[in-house]
């Protein structure tokens, strides 16, 4: 087909039968005066959560994440970001996280910007010689809905692309810049009768835009200084709700459970049963945590089952139940970003 009579087709399919997304990018900066460190926490390797994958007799669905600096636990990849750099301040000096690490303790996987800031912390800084840090985290939720019929059918995805930003003044130790960059976009594909219909994807340079906004802030902090030491390093997923990752051992419990582990999933029943590590009690998330573990051959998560069925009314016990046959991978960050709450009991 002339492409000049298929690019208004595939123009139109977008508008009407997906209207897809074509806005550029949006970028929100916190207001400077109640800017901290405390909600910033620094990540040795890509952080994602777990998506999800529904079925149902003709419809499908799923829940998938990715990020522009690599696949989940893989070191983080920020050429993107330093590209956006060094097309604001072409001569900086930039200490990739590979560097960054060296100076941190091997089995510290996360390290809090507070943490960084404090005296104990500042060899870090005398070695590298930092004038700034940027924080960078990327994510994109990705969602599909699958329809599937005789002769006909459609997919109907949607994402949501986050880069949140964090600018560090070493010297001042203080935060000079904290900036969100979003972008939302739809696409699809269609067939009836077997007449494919594609509709057009709009990708954005969110990584490098955040770069180039982390970059400016630099110049309006410190202009006279063109070529600052820059430390640019991956920062744990969604800063504003991280509470739980400041504790490595739940973390590394809640990973090792999703991926199946027996043992985890029953130090996860513990931590909800005695109510451990800040995390209230849960009994109903104990017993459902404590039954995957003895369903997978624990036989001290099968002897607690017993001692949390002595706290559940046949109502919670039905909760309970219902929570362990509705599991699915990533539950358990799921379940600990929204239990990360002071333990008043």
């Amino acid at each position: 087909m002339n492409p000049k009579i298929l690019i208004p087709i595939v123009l139109g399919t977008c508008l009407i039968f997906h209207g897809c997304a074509i806005a550029p990018p949006k970028i929100q900066d916190s207001d400077p005066d109640i800017q901290s460190a405390a909600d910033v926490i620094m990540a040795r390797r890509v952080q994602l959560p777990k998506g999800f994958k529904s079925y149902w007799i003709i419809i499908n669905g799923g829940e998938t994440y990715t990020s522009s600096f690599g696949k989940d636990g893989e070191t983080p990849n920020l050429d993107c970001v330093v590209s956006g750099i060094r097309e604001v301040i072409s001569e900086a000096t930039i200490i990739y996280p590979s560097e960054f690490w060296k100076y941190v303790e091997e089995d510290i996987e996360f390290l809090p910007l507070s943490h960084l800031l404090e005296d104990r912390n500042s060899d870090i800084n005398k070695l590298l010689a930092l004038d700034y840090v940027i924080i960078v985290n990327h994510q994109k939720e990705i969602n599909c809905l699958m329809t599937e019929m005789l002769l006909q059918g459609s997919t109907d995805c949607s994402s949501h692309e986050t880069v949140n930003a964090t600018v560090v003044d070493m010297n001042s130790k203080h935060v000079i810049e904290k900036s969100q960059i979003t972008y939302e976009d739809k696409w699809g594909f269609g067939h009836a009768l077997i007449i494919p219909i594609w509709t057009s994807k709009h990708p954005a340079e969110t990584c490098k835009l955040a770069g180039q906004h982390a970059a400016e802030s630099i110049l309006r902090s410190q202009p006279t200084n063109k070529a600052p030491r820059i430390a640019v390093v991956a920062g744990a997923n969604n800063f504003m709700d991280v509470k739980f990752l400041r504790n490595p051992v739940i973390y590394t419990y809640c990973r090792d459970a999703d991926s199946g582990r027996a043992d985890a999933q029953t130090s996860l029943g513990d931590i909800y049963f005695y109510g451990l590590h800040d995390i209230r009690k849960d009994f109903a998330q104990a017993y459902a945590w404590y039954s995957l573990a003895a369903n997978n051959g624990n036989a001290r998560a099968a002897y607690q089952l017993k001692n949390v069925e002595k706290e559940l009314s046949p109502e919670q016990l039905n909760e309970a139940q219902r929570r362990q046959h509705q599991w699915e991978p990533g539950q358990c960050e799921r379940n600990l970003r929204k239990d990360s709450q002071p333990n008043n009991e």
